[in-house]
């Protein structure tokens, strides 16, 4: 591997965005195995890769992602879904989100490649280095765009901004859009129990919550820890683990508490 960033875990497998090999990797956890399922090792463009914004999984437009070049894939997250199994990839180098299927073949999701933060229809949408994905239901995908320091979200062939205004256009405040402010954000989580989204908000050194229902952006207060550039989290019931780069940490803080 080299630099990977982001990984899911599917049954008895791994599925690994292999960043600096610009490659999407699968890890056999029975065969013990590592198997590169998209990317030839150098950095593509995204030439002639389908936009598969708006298909049916039975009409996946993809093409065989065997040999495909990416661009510095840093995130990837599992679909489960009862009729096929799909992965979103965060294509920060190309600033678009794309998906690979199980049958093999992969397709650009949103991002005209474009680097802005433009909404709209998926194909048209403007991202700029998605740096973290996050499911909240099977087609409701929340990411951060590191360069815009922004929310965004992709439903139903659409992208919307919740959080972010422009490119290089940040800070630490919380309250609503277009208000509120991030600093290059590179890993998130949609905790379903909560309803809520947990972002890793590196450049600030905090952990920002997202409440979809009342639209507000606040800051997770912490005790006894002390973030440096955190880049992802995963919540697991009372439990945050905080992915705490910048001092080369895995933190466990207890939700109920904050204290670390």
């Amino acid at each position: 591997f080299n630099a990977p960033h982001g990984v899911d875990a599917s049954g008895e497998r791994l599925i690994v965005a292999d960043t600096g090999n610009h490659a999407l990797r699968e890890v056999d956890l029975i065969k013990k195995t590592v198997t590169t399922l998209a990317g030839n090792g150098t950095r593509g463009n995204g030439a002639n890769v389908p936009d598969v914004s708006g298909d049916d999984w039975q009409y996946f437009t993809g093409i065989p992602a065997k040999g495909v070049a990416l661009a510095s894939p840093w995130d990837v997250k599992f679909i489960q879904d009862s009729r096929v199994n799909r992965y979103v990839v965060a294509m920060a180098g190309l600033h678009q989100l794309w998906e690979y299927d199980a049958s093999g073949k992969i397709g650009v999701l949103a991002g005209s490649g474009a680097e802005a933060i433009t909404d709209g229809a998926a194909a048209d949408a403007a991202l700029a280095q998605p740096s973290g994905v996050s499911l909240g239901g099977a087609n409701d995908i929340y990411f951060v765009d590191a360069e815009s320091s922004a929310l965004r979200q992709y439903t139903s062939g659409r992208v919307k901004t919740l959080i972010g205004t422009g490119l290089f256009k940040f800070g630490l405040k919380d309250g609503k859009y277009p208000d509120a402010l991030l600093q290059h954000p590179q890993g998130l989580f949609a905790d379903h129990a909560s309803g809520k989204v947990y972002i890793a908000d590196t450049y600030n050194n905090a952990i920002r919550v997202y409440d979809p229902q009342t639209q507000e952006l606040s800051t997770l207060k912490l005790s006894g820890v002390k973030l440096n550039e955190p880049g992802d989290i995963l919540i697991a019931g009372q439990t945050a683990w905080i992915v705490n780069t910048g001092s080369h940490q895995i933190i466990k803080v207890d939700m109920t508490t904050g204290a670390g």
